[in-house]
């Protein structure tokens, strides 16, 4: 049993690491730093009547909010997991604020949910006294299967070549100017640092072909990227890591004929 409450409509699937291109890339938000801030849920009424949003501003904390409790990274996020089986999904915007992205866009609750109530958003649902969020209950989350996972591989695309000083709001950005994304995914090295290439999925498929489509014409700065979608990428790195396996028996093959022949 998942613990779910039977009212609120999650269907959750194993949490799974990338491995060989075979399964989901891992949820950005597991690797987000929280923000120190209180969890204590308080119960208050948040009274949005005269507050004013930055329409950017607004337009990131939607997009940010829906990520979090989107198909993409709530089946795979323990802590949103964890928090929405605690009130029937209902998570307070004081927990939310934990996530150190959506605190860095906006730490007033307020305003964020004033975002909320004016954003028409078909995902998130804000509750009566304006404090707690939840996923729409109309919008179950995808059945955790091959076919939803082929239809996400499809529509996700592998970018290589962009400046390493970038962050998610650079990323983003790029990405804005394509289509919607529902995931964009900086790629890191060991020391935690963005090597210069993204995984990002788009809402639709067309977007994503047409994205694929203007391959030859992205630039950044006068230098051309590296573009292809991310089921190509996988097919690429195998058989590289393949012909360096070739490569590798080659050679010790070779070193055992001059020794036998020594």
């Amino acid at each position: 049993s998942s613990g779910i409450n039977a009212e609120w409509p999650l269907r959750p699937g194993e949490i799974k690491a990338e491995a060989n291109g075979s399964t989901e890339v891992k949820s950005e938000v597991k690797a987000e730093v929280k923000a120190e801030v209180n969890t204590e849920v308080k119960s208050e009424v948040i009274d949005t009547t005269n507050v004013e949003v930055d329409p950017g501003v607004s337009g990131r904390i939607i997009k940010q909010l829906e990520y979090y409790f989107g198909d993409k990274n709530l089946p795979q996020d323990r802590f949103m997991l964890r928090e929405i089986t605690l009130d029937e999904g209902w998570i307070p915007l004081l927990t939310m604020l934990n996530f150190k992205r959506l605190a860095n866009i906006c730490s007033d609750k307020a305003k964020i949910a004033k975002a909320v109530e004016q954003s028409g958003s078909d995902l998130l649902v804000l509750n009566e006294d304006k404090n707690k969020l939840r996923r729409n209950p109309n919008k179950p989350l995808p059945r955790d299967n091959e076919e939803t996972k082929a239809v996400a591989n499809n529509k996700t695309v592998y970018v290589k070549g962009l400046p390493l000083t970038w962050n998610m709001d650079k990323a983003e950005e790029f990405f804005a100017a394509h289509g919607k994304t529902c995931y964009v995914k900086l790629r890191k090295n060991q020391d935690t640092k963005f090597k210069g290439s993204i995984f990002a999925e788009f809402a639709d498929q067309a977007d994503a072909d047409k994205f694929l489509a203007a391959k030859e014409t992205l630039k950044i700065d006068d230098k051309e990227l590296i573009v292809m979608g991310r089921n190509d990428y996988f097919k690429s790195k195998n058989q590289n890591m393949k012909d360096e396996k070739n490569q590798k028996r080659k050679k010790y093959r070779l070193r055992l004929c001059v020794d036998t022949t020594a």
